[in-house]
């Protein structure tokens, strides 16, 4: 039953493990990158939307719709 397992371990047991380490080793590299690169367009985003004048300029321009335009639900059972 041992004959094919040396001090507990199979013969694809290294292999395997060297395997989970590189795929490890690749997600958390692409992790980390995939984090820079957020960083990098929040930054333009932001950049974007300080610079922008017509973001600032609708900003400033927004008038808020008073209670009596908006629209209430009306039941039929109220109608009679």
């Amino acid at each position: 039953m041992t004959h094919h397992t040396l001090i507990g371990f199979c013969h694809w047991d290294i292999p395997a493990a060297i395997i989970l380490l590189l795929v490890l080793a690749i997600l958390l590299y692409r992790n980390h990158k995939l984090k820079k690169r957020k960083e990098e367009l929040q930054e333009k985003l932001d950049d974007y939307t300080a610079n922008s004048e017509l973001v600032n300029a609708a900003a400033a321009d927004a008038v808020p719709i008073p209670d009596e335009m908006t629209y209430t639900k009306v039941d039929a059972s109220d109608k009679e």
